[in-house]
């Protein structure tokens, strides 16, 4: 009995803890002290706040995400700028108000856990990039033996609707060009695509992506380039991204690349230089299309190689298989190549089936 009633005292607890309220703070000029971590992020500015790539001007802003969310009380009397507000896990960070500090006084806090003092008010234009915003007037790192719980960057819940809608979140893959940005899994990482004329193709496009460090805002030069389009897909710890090249219209590519040193890449075919055995020699020497699916897990890659035959009598096929990373080796899942089959034409308008197990 006794152990019953420790066990209902234990659970009582910790539900009262998990119901505790959040911590209300008020608008300026109330004095607010919050502990969390920053990070640079780059909006589009000026004329009409939408896309850096057709012409408005970059607006980089430091984000505050909070150790724990707050409550913000409406303003009194109650005003149309400064309104309650629930919840709030990110803050935009303003400058040059409270005193003559700036950006520079503080860059080395990037990322870093820290306790941020000042003034909050609402937003109100279009160069406010939450809903609720703080007027800085110190930032400090935060004492020692403070237990740091790990928060993402940004998350699109945590943004104001139109600005959720231009970026592009972790997803099963995301295509360049055509999404202004993406963010790997923990949001350490943002890869960009950075569009110009192609000097070589009179009428064509370079597109060239770029990973930049997010936390402190490291810009690294462009990594990859395509004159079509390419589609990437993040290992589940961020650790690597595969991307898929549409280089040409009879062949694609799938290549592996690990955000720390972007220069360093390698094809797929080339970590595993046997996984094309089990396609006919027509296959390999016909239209032929390599695509990454589905990370299974931080070093397992699903992908499928499909296309049709050029020497007749021309065919379809459709070969699925596990790659392992870290072995440098491949499973087949999946094969159809017969007469008959429409693989491809099912792959080009989105209908594939589900996968077939491989006999033996």
């Amino acid at each position: 009995m006794k152990n019953i009633l420790l066990c209902l005292l234990v659970s009582l607890a910790a539900a009262h803890l998990s119901a505790q309220p959040n911590e209300i703070l008020r608008y300026e000029p109330t004095e607010v002290k919050v502990s969390g971590t920053i990070a640079r992020q780059v909006f589009p500015g000026p004329p009409n706040y939408e896309d850096i790539t057709n012409g408005d001007e970059p607006e980089p802003c430091w984000i505050l995400n909070l150790k724990q969310p707050v409550d913000v009380a409406a303003s009194q009397p109650p005003d149309i700028i400064d309104r309650a507000q629930k919840n709030v896990r990110v803050m935009h960070l303003a400058f040059h108000i409270l005193n003559a500090k700036s950006y520079d006084d503080f860059r080395g806090l990037l990322g870093k856990p820290v306790v941020v003092t000042g003034q909050l008010f609402g937003a109100h234009t279009g160069h406010h990039h939450t809903d609720v915003l703080l007027n800085v007037r110190d930032i400090t790192l935060e004492p020692t033996g403070t237990v740091q719980v790990p928060t993402p960057a940004l998350t699109p819940a945590a943004l104001k609707p139109e600005t959720q809608k231009l970026y592009a979140w972790p997803a099963d893959s995301v295509s360049f060009p055509g999404t202004d940005s993406n963010f790997s899994p923990n949001y350490h990482w943002q890869i960009t695509c950075h569009s110009d004329p192609d000097p070589n193709d009179k009428g064509g496009y370079l597109h060239r992506l770029k990973i930049n460090a997010f936390a402190d805002g490291t810009n690294k030069k462009p990594f990859y380039e395509t004159g079509r389009h390419c589609e990437i897909l993040w290992s589940k710890d961020s650790a690597v991204v595969a991307v898929t090249d549409w280089k040409g219209s009879s062949e694609s590519e799938i290549f592996i690349i690990h955000p720390q040193n972007p220069e360093l890449r390698e094809t797929l075919a080339d970590i595993v230089p046997d996984i094309t055995t089990p396609l006919t020699e027509e296959e390999r020497r016909g239209h032929i299309y390599w695509q990454a699916l589905e990370w299974e897990n931080n070093t397992t890659l699903r992908i499928r190689i499909f296309g049709h035959s050029d020497d007749p009598p021309v065919h379809e096929f459709l070969y699925e298989f596990r790659v392992s990373l870290a072995t440098r080796s491949s499973v087949l899942l999946r094969k159809e190549n017969s007469k008959n089959c429409d693989a491809e034409t099912q792959v080009w308008s989105g209908k594939t089936t589900s996968r077939i197990p491989v006999g033996n």
